[in-house]
């Protein structure tokens, strides 16, 4: 009976060390929306500790918390000016307001062009794909206001 109590608080330990492992490791590999996170924590309780946890896409352009683009293709970083291939899905984007992305504060400078439809070709040597992008701001140039 002794071992059978003993393996069941092992049994118990690991696992409780196993979640606190996966929701560090989601933790500190993750963008985490601060704000969002306290709203979610405390609107609801989640059956997985992970799920606890807002963070954002790599790609996404937010105001306001909202998603207002989606970057495609190259980023460029040079200094205090971060350059876009596309920014595609931009309907919602203020221009005239501050945007974050990634862990930046960045500020809409200037743009080659806007276009309603863009369609996007990709060559890889899994073959060819291609997508139709709505509201695209092409070469799209950004001020870094600040880093996180």
């Amino acid at each position: 009976m002794e071992y059978a109590i003993k393996a069941v608080v092992t049994l118990f330990a690991v696992l409780m060390i196993w979640g606190i492992s996966k929701f560090t490791i989601k933790l500190w590999c993750s963008h985490v929306d601060p704000n969002a996170t306290i709203a979610k924590v405390i609107s609801t309780f989640q059956k997985e500790p992970t799920d606890l946890i807002v963070t954002r896409e790599d790609d996404a352009l937010y105001q306001n918390g909202e998603i207002v683009g989606h970057v495609v293709g190259k980023i460029t970083e040079s200094g205090d000016t971060l350059l876009l291939e596309d920014v595609a899905d931009t309907s919602k984007l203020k221009q005239d307001q501050d945007i974050e992305f990634r862990r930046m504060k960045i500020r809409l400078v200037n743009f080659g062009s806007i276009s309603g439809i863009k369609s996007v070709v990709a060559i890889t040597d899994a073959g060819q794909t291609s997508s139709v992008l709505n509201a695209v701001i092409s070469d799209a140039r950004f001020k870094i206001i600040s880093k996180k």
